[in-house]
């Protein structure tokens, strides 16, 4: 059903950027009838300032036309909504933009098909389900501020998201089976943050072929991470945090040290010992 209320039914959030919401709406329904109603915050509850907060009000910036059959860009859901069951998903067919929070959670969900015509959302929170393929999402080329992808039990990797090119943000934590991040390789910059955390048996962040920016990059706890191999990145606006990945020689990490912004820091520890020493500064 369509709840009119989402919490993020976990108890970690990755270290960067902390998520609340404060509520979904009905299908075609504001969320709590006002404006504004999704915010991104940094760990310690301030606002994080590399992230646009609030609903989508630019329904055509950056994004190619909806597919033949789809409503308008200018014809939005409007507001937040949480996705719980396969019924949800149908309700919002035909929809090219959602102006809030799309939240897919939880068990049971079955297809994302019916999101074939999706173009952009404000935010996105994908995970705590049985989910084995992203298809369905192939045409969603925006994501305003951040996406959060975690606790997907099945995924192995995020096929689906092909066309993803634009998002502030993007949170991978806690995938048990996700081996690749196939499927993110159309990303060019993400100004806020990529955080990468206790996925066991992701081996490496080569599918990120495009990505040439980040603000804060954050790799931590990823136990079968072998190779980071982004030939493409060549800034770290923020900074660089890799820790706690035993099977991740520690000079791959240093070498992304030259990347990061002067008079911002690195911490690199706990990874494969390999003559690189730890660090922090």
């Amino acid at each position: 059903m369509i709840s009119t209320s989402f919490s993020l039914a976990c108890d970690w959030l990755p270290p960067i950027i902390g998520e609340s919401s404060t509520g979904a709406g009905t299908i075609g329904e504001t969320s709590g009838g006002s404006e504004g109603s999704a915010s991104s915050s940094t760990s310690d509850g301030t606002e994080d300032p590399d992230l646009t907060t609030g609903e989508d009000t630019d329904p055509a910036a950056s994004v190619g036309e909806p597919p033949p059959g789809c409503l308008p860009l200018d014809q939005p859901f409007v507001g937040d909504v949480d996705i719980d069951g396969p019924g949800d998903v149908a309700q919002l067919a035909g929809y090219s933009r959602i102006s809030g929070h799309l939240a897919i959670w939880g068990p049971g969900i079955g297809s994302l098909e019916p999101l074939y015509c999706l173009k952009k959302v404000n935010q996105l929170t994908l995970g705590g389900g049985d989910l084995t393929s992203l298809h369905g999402l192939e045409n969603l080329e925006v994501i305003t501020t951040a996406a959060e992808l975690g606790m997907n039990s099945e995924l192995v990797d995020f096929q689906g998201l092909n066309g993803l090119v634009q998002a502030q943000a993007i949170h991978i934590y806690k995938n048990p089976k996700l081996t690749s991040l196939d499927g993110l390789g159309g990303v060019v910059s993400l100004p806020s943050a990529i955080s990468v955390a206790e996925n066991d048996n992701l081996q490496s962040l080569d599918a990120l072929t495009s990505l040439s920016h980040v603000g804060v990059f954050h790799v931590r706890s990823n136990a079968s991470l072998v190779e980071l191999d982004l030939p493409a990145l060549s800034s770290i606006g923020a900074s660089l945090e890799v820790f706690g990945n035993p099977s991740l020689p520690s000079c791959d990490a240093h070498a992304l040290v030259p990347l990061v912004a002067v008079a911002q820091g690195a911490c690199i520890l706990d990874n494969l010992p390999d003559g690189c020493a730890d660090t922090c500064w």
